[in-house]
């Protein structure tokens, strides 16, 4: 016997252990986790079948279910991607029984996003309610802004009405944290949808953002460009009350727009840059807003004329 087929018998036995493990419903979940990342390291096809087993088996732990679910996620072969597939409903059964840890539910949800079939999503808009709950359950420690921070980007990889309804829902949350209003905010910007307008229009002149934050808001509202998002941009711009950086992401934005809706207020734009520039703003507002200007180019020689 050459050494290759000795290491070949060896490793054919450690995965035969490993699978007696995983099968044995007093395995706890903490071993059953390292058994998992163990046959992740062998990483043979011999050792995608207990991952499998494992995920389809509803007496396993679900902290061991999902995390060989997100093993074969990450293997990504055509073998792990069929055990996926067939373990959807076993993920969605981890994710809508409410007897599952927070944390545990949370992976379940980010691994159907990871997965992103058609019956993936469908499970996923199933449990946008217990995934809300989540978002916006009692905080008591660090570790559960971690998960809330998850739960936003789930959401946002589920992108729905009803998703964006729980996103929008924390953004006016005035006890959340600010990390997590801005995972809301992000999030709701990745959708992109006509629904998150109002939400991200909100989280433009929400001060407990970032500044990061409120200009990625902006940005994401010119992206999504609709008639009611240059108007929202358009508003900001010219609130005199709001901040000068603020306003300036503002005109940036509505600068960007490729619209009839957006050029309608091409003079607008090019007076809030001009104010922008005076004397009395920080430098950096002044540099940008001409550097705006300059990219508006002869369009904003025009619209000066006509403003004076």
């Amino acid at each position: 016997e050459t050494g290759s087929e000795k290491a070949k018998a060896s490793l054919k036995d450690a995965v035969l252990s490993f699978t007696e493990v995983l099968e044995d419903p007093h395995t706890g979940s903490e071993i059953g986790v390292r058994v998992v990342d163990s046959l992740v390291k062998i990483g043979s096809k011999e050792a995608l079948v207990p991952l499998a087993k494992a995920l389809a088996n509803s007496q396993t732990h679900s902290r061991i279910r999902v995390r060989a679910a997100d093993a074969l996620a990450n293997i990504g072969s055509g073998e792990a991607v069929t055990a996926l597939n067939s373990g959807v409903v076993a993920l969605a059964a981890v994710l809508e029984d409410p007897k599952t840890e927070s944390e545990i539910r949370v992976q379940a949800a980010e691994v159907l996003g990871m997965i992103g079939s058609k019956e993936a999503v469908a499970a996923l808009n199933k449990v946008v309610p217990a995934l809300a709950k989540v978002l916006k359950g009692p905080n008591t420690d660090d570790s559960d802004d971690e998960i809330r921070v998850r739960v936003a980007k789930a959401l946002g990889g589920i992108g729905s009405e009803e998703a964006v309804q729980a996103l929008a829902e924390v953004l006016n949350d005035r006890d959340a944290h600010s990390r997590i209003l801005e995972e809301a905010a992000d999030a709701l910007g990745k959708i992109g949808s006509e629904s998150a307008v109002w939400a991200l229009a909100g989280a433009l002149v929400e001060r407990r953002l970032s500044p990061w934050a409120r200009e990625n808001a902006a940005k994401f509202l010119g992206k999504i460009g609709s008639q009611k998002a240059v108007t929202e941009l358009a508003l900001v711009m010219s609130d005199q009350s709001e901040e000068s950086p603020i306003r300036l992401c503002a005109a940036e934005s509505l600068r960007k727009v490729d619209s009839d809706e957006a050029r309608a207020f091409k003079r607008e734009v090019v007076m809030a840059l001009m104010a922008l520039m005076h004397p009395s703003e920080e430098y950096w507002v002044q540099a940008r807003a001409a550097e705006s200007l300059g990219m508006i180019g002869s369009e904003a020689g025009v619209a000066v004329q006509a403003l004076t």
